[in-house]
């Protein structure tokens, strides 16, 4: 991973750190080995912004597509439905 800045007090709408990295790798790699995957594989997973898994893939992350799926974070349509960001699921 990259070596990142830490943290100003704006960041935090645009960036997070990882947290129980151990138990993700783990879950990964189960996940991996039930779709019959060798764990050298390159895949992603994108997360909800409430951290529930959203999808997942095999390969670099459809950025193009994960961008536009994003929900507002200010405004009047924050609050109601955080989490309940985007479109889950192949599309």
């Amino acid at each position: 991973c990259p070596v990142l800045p830490e943290l100003a007090e704006g960041d935090t709408k645009w960036r997070a750190e990882a947290c129980r990295t151990d138990k993700w790798k783990q879950w990964l790699s189960e996940q991996m080995t039930s779709a019959k995957l060798a764990q050298d594989s390159t895949v992603y997973m994108s997360l909800r912004m409430d951290g529930r898994v959203r999808g997942s893939g095999k390969g670099c992350p459809p950025w193009d597509r994960l961008a536009v799926q994003l929900p507002p974070v200010s405004g009047m349509w924050s609050g109601i439905g955080d989490g309940f960001d985007g479109i889950v699921g192949d599309q």
